[in-house]
């Protein structure tokens, strides 16, 4: 009995000083990926001294009056960030809740489709948009024009209300999925209380539902907010004949100026993180002052509302979106890549493929951006799941060990600390702290690498944590108990339980990384092209047929991503 009591105690405390070495060692890499960067630019912008000097070493308050010619370009992005957070979380509200609940057909393939304008990246957006709808020879207007036989203009993309449309198009996919989720998984006891007492559909909907859902309308409402502060290509293409600019672009200005101006670029971007943090400060107050608790252990999933005669208008707005998000983007740039010439035509094509032959065997930037992304994708998946997993077990392991105290809510917070800050301000933030490294990084995979796992780490982390806190750690503990490794345990034991929530993070992970611009554009160089980068380098240089044979080419890739992980997990892609 005494040596069984010392195994226990000897395999006891060495399970514990593993434990600590590996949350240390956790500590010390989420500091120096999240910390270091913003430690970086927030030093930059106050730097007096040499504003070439990478990390800077005189200080001061002046760099703050710069911030004045800058301001109307902040203004647009908070209107443009605010104008886009709600039209995408209207939209995106309404079509989960005709999905979530109530009976329309084909439900899960309305959700895939639904999400696919998220992945296909703002680029891909932009371009098929700069297609669709030129003024004067966009293939909307002169469809309808060529019908009624005189000059029709249906819509200007090339607007500031088409920057707008196109960006809360590709916003929507996100208020979709972070508030259908919530409906679909919601307690259904009060509606159906509300429903004995006479009331109707609309008004359970409207006088019960939507308060409960108040935590995530507005997590959408922030989450697209803070990611359209950031919107670049958007606005780069869409609005270069415009007066109307965005922060995001000037900050690009003035880092490739022929005098790169790194203290008032990072002034432009510690601006945006602070209007980021009142933000999530401001909303996390107001969702405290209540309980929003709708998933209980008793509950029973939401009954589905019988349209009946409002069916067809709802199927209406489903099919709407679906139209303009994905059905018309692809078939405007299918069109543009099989074109001889960068004057798209629906009346007198010119039909090739020589666009494709060029992007995908002739010219080998394109060739390497495809291949670069790829490894890109497949990194940052697989490795942003492994650290986003390892997070999320600490976390949960002292929530259950009654640890719930400042260290588990300290790491959880840094994890999520990047959803503040827009992409092409940490991707600046990343490129200062590279150069400053003693060993060279900079131009390299590496780099873009590190910064995709930082930005997209509270994604992975929101995914996994889910499942995280649904799985059973006795099971584990039991087979460490029984002397089985902790790799043993955890290849037959934890793996298995986390799988549909590791598998769904990396997808996710990997559609992000193959539309990413903001952050990329900032990293990318000469030797390590990728695709979104390249798409406005091609779009900048004229060649619209190019960027829609890559952006189809790109797309494809995503869909093909999608297809493999219906076919590995059995079911539809549920993020």
């Amino acid at each position: 009995m005494t040596t069984a009591l010392s195994r226990t105690t000897k395999f006891a405390s060495r399970r514990l000083g593993t434990r600590l070495g590996g949350r240390l060692g956790l500590w010390l890499l989420l500091l120096l990926l999240v910390g270091s960067p913003l430690a970086l630019l927030l030093a930059m912008a106050f730097n007096t001294g040499d504003p070439l000097a990478i990390p800077p070493s005189h200080f001061g308050l002046s760099n703050i009056s710069e911030l004045g010619p800058s301001l109307g370009w902040i203004r647009n992005s908070l209107w443009l960030a605010l104008n886009v957070s709600v039209l995408a979380t209207l939209a995106g509200g309404l079509l989960a809740w005709i999905v979530a609940r109530t009976d329309v057909p084909g439900r899960s393939t309305l959700t895939l489709l639904i999400i696919l304008p998220y992945p296909m990246g703002s680029m891909v957006a932009a371009a098929a948009w700069a297609i669709l709808g030129a003024k004067q020879n966009g293939l909307m207007n002169v469809a309808l024009s060529e019908l009624f036989r005189h000059h029709v203009t249906l819509v200007n993309a090339y607007s500031v209300p088409g920057i707008v449309m196109v960006e809360a198009l590709v916003a929507t996919p996100v208020c979709f999925l972070l508030i259908e989720s919530a409906l679909r998984n919601m307690d259904s006891t009060l509606e159906e209380s509300a429903s004995v007492l006479g009331s109707g559909p609309i008004s359970t909907t409207a006088r019960i539902t939507l308060p409960l859902m108040l935590p995530s309308v507005l997590g959408a409402l922030l989450f697209t907010f803070i990611s359209s502060m950031s919107a670049f290509a958007v606005p780069s293409i869409l609005g270069h004949s415009l007066s109307f600019h965005v922060a995001t672009q000037q900050v690009y200005l003035l880092y490739n100026s022929f005098t790169p101006k790194y203290p008032q670029a990072a002034m432009i971007g510690v601006a945006l993180v602070l209007i980021s943090t009142v933000l999530v400060i401001l909303v996390n107050r107001v969702l405290r002052r209540r309980t929003y608790a709708v998933i209980g252990g008793k509950g029973r999933p939401g009954k589905r509302v019988k349209l009946g005669r409002w069916k067809p208008a709802a199927l209406l707005v489903v099919y709407g979106y679906i139209f303009l998000g994905v059905v018309l983007p692809l078939a405007a740039l299918i069109t543009a890549a099989l074109q001889a010439t960068n004057n798209t035509s629906i009346t007198h094509p010119r039909w090739t493929l020589h666009n494709f032959s060029y992007v995908l065997g002739t010219y080998p930037m394109t060739q390497k951006a495809i291949s670069n992304s790829l490894i890109l994708g497949v990194g940052t998946g697989v490795i942003g799941v492994l650290l986003a997993t390892a997070v999320a077990v600490s976390v949960d392991r002292g929530r259950r060990a009654g640890r719930r105290g400042r260290g588990g809510r300290v790491m959880e917070i840094l994890t999520m600390a990047p959803q503040a800050i827009p992409g092409l301000i940490f991707g600046l933030a990343m490129l200062w702290l590279i150069l400053s490294l003693p060993f060279h990084l900079y131009g390299s995979v590496w780099s873009i690498l590190i910064a995709f796992l930082v930005l997209f780490l509270p994604l992975a982390y929101r995914t996994v944590a889910g499942v995280v806190s649904q799985a059973d750690s006795s099971l584990t503990e039991a087979a460490r108990t029984l002397g089985a490794s902790r790799a043993t345990a955890t290849r037959t034991i934890a793996i298995p339980l986390l799988r549909s929530g590791m598998v769904a993070a990396a997808v996710l992970l990997f559609m992000l990384s193959m539309s990413e611009v903001g952050a990329a554009v900032m990293l990318s160089g000469p030797d390590s092209p990728v695709l979104g980068p390249t798409l406005f380098n091609f779009y900048d240089s004229g060649g619209i047929s190019l960027v829609s044979a890559l952006a189809v080419v790109q797309v494809a890739v995503v869909g093909v991503a999608i297809t493999i992980v219906r076919k590995v997990s059995g079911r539809w892609l549920n993020l």
